[in-house]
């Protein structure tokens, strides 16, 4: 490793749960999956996504207004080139000859420049226009103009879930009917699979999208994969590829299941080594919330 680079094994309050809320970190009084199988508690993803619209409404009309500028400097520049040819024309026309042209630069030209002696040598002199060099000068703070603004894109209108990045509508949300393990407090194994009624830890969980109902992995490969006509174990519905929704699997501690390595550096703030995690950035995510605890 690099300087300033430090390598650090996560622990299990690094991860989300199976069942917890990705926004809330709770367990979920109204569950809803997403399409690609991150859970939420009802409320606090409609808040989230309500959020998210207004800011891009207000992204949208600052794109807009940057536009309508554009637009109204594009049609000013057309007119100011219309108007130079019409006065190029105009002068033209009323007789002004080239030889008056060619008499009033020669004019403008002795006058800015003044040819002297010195030491024997002919040297020329420039007259400066001081203020015209001050405004343009990077040294003088007084006359400094800031950079020019970044030009805004133009925003998606659809907000995008927290989790995957992937847009996400309110009705892509997906219901579902997490079965609670009687005496487990919020925790690994507090929900269990709806058939089997083993508590859900690690393994792969999926989300039977008519009924709501979740299964355990195992549940799944004995009971509806690979079979000719898939139904739901509980209601007999029958099922497509497009019913079953594969879920977030909970994290753990352990390297085989999850990704337990977080690599960062210090930040370059005049932080020593050993800063704690405030002073740490990190490098991508890490599996589970992919925050630092």
């Amino acid at each position: 490793m690099g300087a300033n680079q430090f390598k650090e094994r996560l622990k299990q309050d690094s991860f989300l749960w199976f069942g917890q809320c990705a926004l809330s970190l709770k367990a979920p009084k109204d569950p809803v999956s997403t399409p690609q199988g991150y859970i939420y508690d009802r409320e606090f993803i409609l808040e989230y996504l309500l959020k998210e619209k207004k800011k891009l409404a207000e992204d949208k009309d600052k794109f807009d207004a940057q536009e309508a500028k554009k637009e109204r400097s594009q049609k000013a520049a057309a007119r100011a080139e219309k108007d130079a040819v019409l006065r190029q024309f105009h002068n033209t026309e009323t007789a002004i000859s080239v030889k008056d042209e060619l008499g009033a630069k020669a004019h403008v030209a002795i006058e800015q420049k003044k040819v002297g002696l010195s030491r024997g040598k002919a040297q020329t002199s420039v007259e400066i226009d001081h203020v015209e060099a001050r405004s343009k000068s990077f040294w003088a703070p007084e006359a400094n103009t800031s950079a020019a603004p970044e030009e805004l894109k133009k925003p998606d209108l659809i907000p995008k879930c927290p989790m995957s990045g992937k847009k996400l509508r309110l009705k892509e949300l997906i219901p579902m009917k997490l079965e609670r393990v009687g005496g487990v407090d919020d925790g690994p194994g507090m929900f269990c699979c709806a058939v089997s009624k083993r508590p859900i830890t690690y393994q792969q969980a999926y989300l039977i999208k008519p009924s709501g109902i979740v299964i355990e992995d195992e549940t799944h490969k004995q009971l509806i994969k690979g079979k000719e006509q898939m139904r739901c174990p509980l209601t007999s519905m029958r099922l497509g590829d497009r019913d079953i929704v594969k879920l977030n699997q909970g994290g753990s501690s352990f390297s085989e299941h999850s990704n337990v390595e977080m690599k960062g550096s210090l930040a370059a703030h005049g932080l020593g080594v050993g800063v704690e995690s405030d002073g740490r950035l990190l490098k991508g995510a890490v599996g589970g919330t992919g925050m630092w605890r």
